[in-house]
């Protein structure tokens, strides 16, 4: 189970995002299979780091090949095999896809039974969160009750027939904490 006491008390703002994640989740699950989606430029040591072409970090001169090539505003085409993975982080992805709803669905496919998805978004309430005119979807610390199955088989419930048809994960448990007031984190566990 994750402390969210100790992500509160870990976070720096002098250290960069990937070494905070990795000091956040990644020395707790040393030894096991671990998926870094949306990796950018930070490529983490002992992970599968995947991510789109990204030809900003050419043109910085900064060019680091992620470990895999996944578009997943193409979440359909899934590079990568089925219930595989122990531990998944989408660090500042969902703001940017145009669909976090069926993203973090196939993120769930390719985790194991008792597998979990770290996330960490804006807070959609901060000058991060709004200001930002790369994000496409805002967060706060209720949105993650509309990534579970059980939200929507309740009539009744806020988000009861609201789906559309679409498949939702179904979620164990999902822990949700305020990192700091711009940033949220998720722990999603299968």
């Amino acid at each position: 189970m994750i402390d969210f006491q100790e992500i509160e008390a870990s976070y720096s703002p002098a250290g960069s995002l990937g070494q905070r994640c990795i000091e956040i989740f990644g020395h707790a699950v040393n030894g096991v299979r671990r998926l870094n989606v949306g990796c950018g430029g930070q490529k983490f040591p002992g992970w599968i780091n995947a991510d789109k072409e990204l030809p900003w970090l050419i043109a910085e001169g900064r060019e680091q090949e992620p470990d895999v090539l996944w578009d997943m505003d193409y979440y359909h085409e899934i590079p990568l095999p089925l219930e595989s993975f122990d531990v998944i982080l989408a660090s500042h992805v969902l703001e940017h896809v145009a669909d976090p709803v069926a993203v973090v669905f196939r993120l769930h496919t390719l985790l194991k039974p008792g597998g979990r998805l770290l996330v960490l978004v804006p807070n959609a309430w901060s000058d991060v969160g709004l200001c930002n005119p790369f994000h496409r979807n805002y967060f706060s610390m209720h949105s993650f009750v509309y990534y579970r199955k059980s939200t929507y088989d309740q009539p009744g419930t806020p988000g009861y027939h609201a789906n559309e048809g679409r498949p939702i994960a179904d979620w164990a448990s999902v822990q949700v904490a305020m990192v700091d007031e711009y940033e949220i984190a998720a722990v999603l566990t299968k």
